[in-house]
């Protein structure tokens, strides 16, 4: 009897160990892909510079993020590199790299943050005045989707950037869902109007 009942809890163990060992190459994959991450920043921050946002806390904002992820991108390659033999980084660098890359990743999450919060009270202000224009409801959307995106994110953010993380796993692979459950849904939704 005791037999046949721990043999459902091995299968569970077995199988929670396997979505685990899963997520770690999904994890590793998806910070290889990011290494070219540095072209797109650098793309960004080209449009950044050549047609700025005409308000200027937008425009600050834009700079700031286009700063920050560039430094993120280069903790994060570095990191990862030295992790994988590369770059002969000491572990103690290599921890450093990963917890300041996860900084800078909030700090673009709490820009972006601020950012959707200059885009509603700049819509509240057009409503409140004589101004007729406001924002389209596309762009209410958009900033609806990256609203929940960038809410999703910032525990994660604060998670990855201390040493010993504040979340469960759980935790972190439900906001991380939720994150790209709203970004997988606004893919369907772009494909759908493309057909």
């Amino acid at each position: 009897m005791l037999l046949s009942a721990s043999a459902p809890a091995t299968a569970s163990i077995r199988a929670a160990m396997s979505l685990r060992a899963l997520s770690d190459v999904i994890s590793d994959f998806r910070i290889f892909a990011r290494l070219w991450g540095l072209l797109g920043i650098w793309a960004w921050g080209g449009a950044v510079l050549s047609n700025p946002p005409t308000d200027a806390v937008l425009r600050s904002i834009a700079v700031a993020q286009v700063a920050i992820n560039a430094l993120y991108q280069v903790l994060e390659n570095g990191a990862y590199l030295a992790s994988k033999g590369v770059l002969k980084w000491s572990k103690e660098k290599q921890n450093w790299a990963w917890i300041l890359s996860s900084k800078c990743w909030a700090a673009h999450v709490a820009l972006e943050g601020g950012r959707l919060g200059w885009l509603a009270w700049k819509e509240r202000q057009r409503k409140s005045g004589d101004e007729t224009m406001g924002m389209k409801e596309e762009d209410k959307q958009r900033w609806k989707r990256e609203l929940g995106v960038t809410a999703a994110y910032a525990p994660l953010t604060i998670h990855w950037s201390i040493e010993s993380g504040v979340l469960s796993d759980t935790w972190v692979g439900l906001l991380g869902s939720v994150a790209g459950w709203i970004r997988l849904k606004q893919v369907w939704v772009n494909s759908k109007v493309s057909e």
